[in-house]
């Protein structure tokens, strides 16, 4: 009985250690578990945020002023391509598109920047201005962040007197803000289509639309900005070096001009001479201007403006006779060997070639051309039967198909000379014309004794007859008969 006692608190314990013990894994790799990757906090990223901006005093409707940003990496990673975008509103971003690019930034870095604004007119009677700064970068993995910041000022109303009244309680007259403002109000160019490779002369009317006298106008070719020196504020020179030249480039002189003054209302024709680029492709492209003036207070003020040109390939093509077509006589029909060339460096789609004269009639005298190649042609024999003699205009026309799908026409014009007709007189059918009788040879001995020996096997010994000296009537067929062949 103890025995039996002790075998099952024996099993007992067994069984207890097995159950508290840690399993066994069926393989020896799974005993040492691969450690987890701790994961990085959120904040191990690049965060780019405007740590400071300025000016702090109060600003003016109308007001040109320059907003100075300190932008700080405050992330744990490098922020790239930094991107800081001012989107207009009640302050007018000016000179860069209200765009600035910082390339890198490291962690706990700081960079400033300088956004020239002017204050809109629309402040007056606010006391806040407003701006939103759109921040976008990316990290070094490429994974893009943006934020949008809002940044205020205190607007500084302009002071005014009241006027007296009738009234015993005085009221505020409002104060109405003078700036000039220069608008380019219609433009034209010398040559009816712009293509590429074409120098052209561009005429500008500009006008004095504001309130308040424009001084010491320059128009400036590709856009203009106004010299500052490194506190920002602006100088009297002015840089027009960074405009876009690549399609229009001026020629003849440089892109700045000086106007000179504009009254209110005043308008002023301003001319540039320029050249289209020869690698320009078909299509309409913006041209811009800049306008830096002074006002009345010698603020520096900069107006851009934006006008379209359109640039057309017209095909290079020669409508002329492809041989020479001899006399024309009035009341004949001639014909008229026309050729129409491709002489551009690219293949042309042309369509319907014409022929047309100022008196006569022509005939067959339309086809449709198709594809020409570069240096290649396409003819057409037309029929042309004049009216009278002297001068004749003939007309070679076809159109196609522009780049702005509008349908238009090729024209050329050809003068020939047209003779009097030959006047034979009518001809009867049925009359005779002498012919000239020839004379008989004479008979010699061979022909005789051949004459003889013909007489003697029956055959005809008489000698030739001489040729009849008219012509028979000509009959002339009215339906064709049928030839058979004869025997032998």
């Amino acid at each position: 009985m103890k025995l039996k006692t002790l075998f099952l608190t024996f099993a007992l314990l067994i069984m207890t250690a097995l159950m508290t013990a840690r399993p066994v894994s069926a393989s020896p790799l799974m005993d040492d578990p691969t450690p987890t990757a701790t994961p990085k906090p959120s904040y191990w990223r690049p965060l780019v945020v405007v740590a400071s901006y300025s000016p702090t005093d109060a600003i003016k409707p109308g007001q040109d002023f320059t907003i100075s940003l300190q932008i700080r990496n405050n992330g744990q990673r490098v922020a790239n391509n930094v991107l800081i975008q001012f989107a207009a509103g009640d302050l007018i971003p000016r000179e860069n598109g209200g765009i600035s690019a910082i390339s890198q930034l490291v962690p706990d870095e700081a960079k400033t920047i300088n956004q020239a604004v002017t204050a809109s007119s629309d402040l007056i009677g606010r006391g806040m201005a407003n701006a939103n700064v759109t921040i976008s970068y990316t990290d070094s993995d490429g994974q893009a962040y943006s934020a949008s910041v809002a940044i205020t000022f205190n607007v500084k109303q302009p002071e005014y007197h009241p006027g007296p009244t009738a009234t015993p309680t005085p009221t505020a007259t409002p104060v109405t803000l003078l700036r000039p403002q220069l608008v380019i109000s219609d433009y034209q160019t010398d040559l009816e289509k712009l293509q590429p490779g074409s120098p052209f002369r561009l005429v500008l009317k500009i006008t004095n639309l504001g309130n308040a006298k424009a001084k010491g106008v320059t128009l400036v070719l590709g856009g203009g900005t106004v010299e500052t020196n490194p506190a920002g504020t602006p100088q009297a020179g002015i840089s027009g070096s960074g405009g876009e030249f690549t399609n229009f480039a001026p020629l003849g002189s440089s892109n700045i001009q000086y106007l000179g003054d504009l009254d209110i209302n005043q308008v002023l024709n301003a001319e540039q001479e320029l050249i289209v680029n020869v690698t320009t492709a078909p299509g309409a492209y913006p041209v811009k201007f800049s306008f830096i003036y002074s006002d009345d207070k010698g603020n520096r003020i900069v107006d851009n403006q934006v006008i379209t040109l359109l640039v057309f390939r017209v095909p290079q093509v020669e409508m002329n006779f492809y041989r020479d077509p001899g006399m024309f006589y009035a009341g004949q029909m001639n014909m008229l060997p026309v050729q129409i060339v491709n002489l551009g460096r690219s293949a042309v789609v042309l369509g319907t070639l014409k022929v047309e004269s100022s008196s006569g009639m022509v005939m067959n005298n339309t086809s449709l051309v198709g594809a020409v190649d570069m240096g290649g042609y396409f003819t057409l024999d037309a029929s042309f039967m004049p009216d009278m003699p002297g001068p004749v205009d003939l007309t070679f026309s076809v159109n196609y198909t522009d780049d702005f799908n509008q349908l238009q026409t090729l024209t050329q014009t050809m003068t020939v000379e047209v003779m009097e007709a030959i006047d034979t007189g009518p001809m009867d059918p049925g009359m005779e014309i002498p012919m000239e009788t020839p004379t008989p040879e004479p008979e010699s001995m061979g022909d005789l004794i051949l004459r003889v020996l013909k007489g003697l096997l029956g055959l005809d010994s008489a000698r030739p007859t001489p040729t009849d000296n008219t012509m028979p009537p000509m009959d002339i067929p009215t339906e064709s008969q049928p030839i058979y062949p004869g025997k032998g």
